[in-house]
């Protein structure tokens, strides 16, 4: 077992948590994997933190804080194009910057009090197509509800599929770069 410097035992815990919880998903991971991967032993993991549900918070509080902020402060906005394109650029560095951690959201977070991300994103993202139905040039309908969400659908699995399939920041930037761009401009 590789020993750790007491304080770089947290990050390693971490580290080896991220990459427990991206292999096995939060409910089949294990401790007592996750304190080995780390060179530590669970009673010292237990030193540093309460539980694997505190280890996984900790991954993932971040990230969904900024997402969710991103999301719900342009949900009313709409505006010219150079705004709608650092709108852009500030969601693909979130993304890129965040991957594995949006992944252990999407993906690994049963059991968790996340693991109803991908919904909730949905739901966050169809509000607001909802609010910019106009901006669309739609013509009006009494129930929009379903086109709503299934575009949101369509939305969040695209650039959820991005993450899933590449892990170079450049990639990920490129690829929800032009995924969006097309969309809505299709959508124009």
């Amino acid at each position: 077992m590789v020993q750790v410097q007491k304080p770089q035992i947290r990050e390693a815990l971490l580290k080896a948590a991220k990459h427990e919880f991206m292999e096995y998903g939060f409910q089949r991971s294990s401790i007592r994997r996750i304190a080995a991967g780390a060179g530590s032993t669970i009673g010292n993991m237990y030193k540093y933190f309460q539980s694997k549900d505190e280890l996984f918070e900790r991954l993932v509080s971040n990230v969904k804080g900024e997402l969710y902020f991103f999301i719900k402060e342009h949900e009313t906005e709409s505006g010219e194009s150079s705004n709608a394109h650092q709108k852009l650029q500030l969601f693909v560095n979130l993304m890129s910057d965040y991957r594995d951690e949006m992944l252990l959201l999407i993906d690994a977070s049963d059991g968790t009090q996340y693991q109803n991300t991908y919904e909730d994103l949905i739901a966050m993202v169809s509000l607001n197509l909802q609010d910019h139905l106009p901006d669309f040039n739609m013509p009006p309908v009494p129930d929009t509800r379903i086109l709503v969400r299934t575009i949101a659908v369509g939305l969040v699995s695209g650039w959820v599929d991005v993450l899933r399939h590449h892990s170079d920041k450049k990639d990920i930037k490129n690829g929800l770069t032009q995924y969006f761009l097309f969309v809505f401009k299709s959508f124009l």
